[in-house]
């Protein structure tokens, strides 16, 4: 890194904490208006990243700064019938690739209802990005950059739960996904819609078991006029799962179950094992250690009639310095292998690793600040996929909640 550059570091850090400390309280905190309340926030952070292209044959470095305002309203009280939304603009600045600034957009809404034994659950999210798309991804039009591409992201989820006894109920609900990359994209577009039926049961207090059944239907649709539209895909899966709390020390969740996937024009798709679980731990007051695995199955968005069977798996280690609570350290690791199955590219498989360390301390419940560092690799067994190594410093300072 050149000295022009940690100059610029430290000025746009120096510059955010004068910002933050001429706020008053009441000009961040919440605002209620009757049973309305309102969450101003603003995220501001300064990286430097030796591959801002995530690109090993031409790497390129620079400085980014990005801000994030924000507002969330809130429906409601906590415990009662309540719906949130929000919605938060990120705008990203690169100091020397200007071709790589970036606009976000994010809106998220969620709520719940309770009537008599019946509770309805629903959230619902938007996104639209222009960032660069990491990974083995790349634009043939950019020497190998990684591809630059707007794309709109849905998501919604609905739940309805019935209770039965006091220890049983059952639910059911759709749930719909989808990606809309801009026309002209070598990427693949995809959706998928599918339905949930399920029953909980509770063991003990800190004790609960579920199974549930899923049936989604995928579609990938091109965005050039040479790239062929893909069939579509049904899935069938089943799960059998549970929560704990076994006590203050450990709590989670386990989900295993099976998948069998088909496309309509009987191309190779794998049936496999799906498991989703998470583990903490908390062996001291002020540590805790956190563990997740999942192994999961998803169409392809490079190919049609492609399936990737991803195995994910993490470690987290927070620890809290002091005795205020406002100061505190986190470290964590991560691993995750696509496996690629089709007619065109059996064997394909893609790794991706990285591992963070990252120093907090919170002024108050409303003005965080942070540093980090994150180093990440992206390698993959076809050799006309971009692989990637970066090194990553970033400050960051939250205003809000």
């Amino acid at each position: 890194m050149t000295h022009s550059r940690l100059f610029l570091l430290g000025a746009s850090l120096t510059s955010c904490f004068h910002a933050a400390r001429g706020l008053e309280a009441k000009d961040v905190l919440s605002y209620s208006l009757g049973r309305t309340t309102f969450f101003p926030r603003v995220n501001l952070s300064s990286t430097y990243s030796d591959n801002v292209a995530y690109n090993d044959r031409f790497p390129v470095s620079d400085m980014v700064m990005s801000i994030a305002p924000g507002m969330g309203v809130q429906f409601g009280r906590m415990g009662e019938n309540m719906l949130t939304a929000s919605y938060q603009l990120e705008q990203i600045f690169y100091l020397e690739n200007d071709q790589f600034n970036a606009q976000n957009h994010s809106f998220q809404i969620s709520g719940l209802r309770e009537r008599g034994r019946f509770k309805y659950n629903h959230s619902a999210s938007l996104q639209y990005q222009t960032t660069l798309i990491g990974g083995t991804v790349s634009d043939p039009l950019l020497f190998g950059s990684s591809l630059k591409a707007g794309r709109f992201i849905y998501n919604t989820v609905h739940v309805l739960d019935y209770t039965l006894s006091t220890k049983t109920g059952i639910y059911v609900g759709p749930s719909y996904t989808a990606t809309d990359y801009e026309e002209g994209t070598p990427l693949f577009d995809t959706s998928d819609v599918s339905g949930v039926v399920g029953f909980r049961y509770t063991l003990t207090p800190k004790t609960h078991l579920f199974g549930e059944m899923q049936y989604g239907q995928s579609e990938v649709d091109p965005n050039r006029s040479a790239d062929v539209k893909g069939p579509s895909s049904t899935a069938l899966r089943g799960f059998v799962g549970t929560r704990f709390d076994f006590s203050s020390r450990i709590s989670g969740s386990v989900k295993v179950g099976y998948e069998i996937r088909s496309f309509q024009n009987d191309a190779p798709a794998p049936s496999e094992p799906v498991v989703s679980a998470s583990v903490t731990y908390k062996p001291a007051q002020k540590t805790s250690v956190s563990t997740f695995y999942s192994r999961s199955s998803s169409l392809s968005i490079q190919s049609s009639s492609e399936t990737a069977v991803s195995d994910s798996l993490g470690l987290t280690l927070s620890q809290q310095i002091g005795n205020t609570g406002k100061f505190g350290a986190t470290t964590g690791l991560a691993y995750q292998t696509s496996s690629y199955v089709s007619s065109a590219s059996t064997g394909r498989t893609d790794e991706f690793v990285s591992a963070t360390v990252g120093f907090f301390y919170n002024f108050q419940l409303w003005f965080k600040t942070g540093v980090g560092y994150s180093h990440t690799q992206s390698t993959s067994s076809l050799p006309a996929a971009l692989g990637y190594t970066e090194n990553r410093v970033a400050l960051t300072v939250s205003v809000g909640y």
